[in-house]
């Protein structure tokens, strides 16, 4: 009978306003029947960190195979106006030779988890994993307000998505690529077909938002399933969110009400 269990590893870092991501480079299994449980591949698999009001509580854990695993290491900070990736530009190795032993009621209650830290000779780039090694050219400045929703990811010439950011709003407000903007909101970046790091930003235009309930939501529009960051800065307190979406499918960052 095949066994299931997984282990778990942890990165051994925690820094101050800093949400540490994990991307599966490369994974050499003790049990390969266990990439079944993983319906579109582990390879660019993402790990992040519980997130509580935007930033991350503890180190970033993941639930992983047994065997032995290569990580590119990204970061983004959940405080101020930056909402870039950064990535470390040599993968993270670990060996998980045990399953989980889980020891209470959270997902991450469990022993043990195997601690491993970034390898030395590297240094953080602007940008996501590509697998390549290589990182896209840093992106152009965008606009932001007492509102604001950026969302990024990563394409290749093998494998381009076109993911879109929308907000809905009071009297029925929609700012997507069709409906770039109205005297309260832009969108002032819409991505379209170029190659390297994706933007897609949506910010209010006012000091004073309208009253009513909000909703900041991503769609993959068109393209392969693949995973992106989105970060919405709302009165300088910022909310990360990280997912991975198929085409047709759609994730909603953030809900917040404006008395």
């Amino acid at each position: 009978m095949s066994d299931f269990r997984q282990g778990g590893c942890v990165f051994d870092r925690e820094d101050l306003w800093t949400n540490y991501i994990l991307t599966v480079k490369s994974a050499a299994l003790e049990k390969p029947e266990q990439l079944s449980l993983f319906a579109g591949g582990y390879i660019g698999k993402v790990y992040s960190g519980p997130i509580f009001l935007g930033c991350p509580q503890g180190k970033t854990k993941a639930i992983v195979p047994q065997g032995v695993l290569e990580f590119w290491v990204s970061y983004t900070v959940c405080q101020g106006a930056d909402a870039r990736v950064y990535t470390y530009t040599l993968p993270a190795t670990v060996t998980v030779s045990d399953p989980l032993n889980f020891v209470g009621w959270s997902t991450y209650d469990a022993v043990t988890y195997v601690p491993f830290t970034l390898p030395a000779g590297g240094t953080w780039v602007l940008g996501r994993p590509t697998g390549t090694g290589a990182w896209p050219t840093p992106t152009v400045p965008y606009g932001s307000g007492v509102m604001q929703a950026t969302l990024t990811w990563n394409n290749s010439s093998g494998s381009a998505t076109d993911f879109d950011l929308h907000l809905y709003g009071p009297n029925n407000l929609h700012i997507y690529y069709a409906n770039r903007s109205n005297s309260d909101f832009s969108l002032d970046r819409d991505y379209r077909t170029d190659l390297g790091d994706a933007i897609e930003n949506i910010y209010s235009l006012r000091s004073v938002m309208p009253s009513g309930a909000y909703t900041v939501k991503v769609v993959n529009y068109y393209g392969p399933s693949k995973s992106f960051n989105a970060r919405v800065v709302l009165n300088g307190a910022s909310t990360n969110f990280t997912g991975t979406l198929s085409v047709g499918q759609e994730a909603t960052v953030k809900t917040f009400t404006i008395q």
